[in-house]
């Protein structure tokens, strides 16, 4: 593999713990065989699946691209939710959500206390 961009997303791909390619692609929601030739540098792919592929990855799209600035992307808190939802199904989600508004409530049960 000699294509740099698909040396970076590879790259990404094992530093986000997925081990396989297959693993990689299914968690994207991308055809195997498409994410496999993006990897293996057989195919270019757009700037839409590029920012998938950050996103996913955690990593910042200049970097994938070009190699150039930080390679850890800056994830602000709604994107970070975003990328942990992404797996979840909506049946999770809303538990999350339960969870969540119980522990506000909690807080602010304790800070009218205080």
């Amino acid at each position: 593999m000699s294509d740099p961009i698909a040396q970076r997303l590879k790259e990404a791909r094992i530093n986000a713990g997925f081990k396989s390619v297959a693993d990689a692609a299914k968690s994207l929601s991308v055809p195997y065989q498409t994410y496999a030739a993006h990897e293996n540098g057989n195919r270019t792919f757009d700037n839409e699946s590029a920012a998938k592929y950050a996103r996913r990855y955690k990593v910042s799209l200049d970097w994938l691209l070009t190699g150039r600035g930080e390679r850890k992307a800056d994830l602000s808190l709604p994107e970070r939710l975003k990328q942990k939802m992404a797996d979840l199904s909506q049946a999770d989600i809303d538990e999350s959500f339960e969870l969540f508004e119980g522990i506000v409530e909690k807080k602010l049960a304790r800070q009218a206390r205080s």
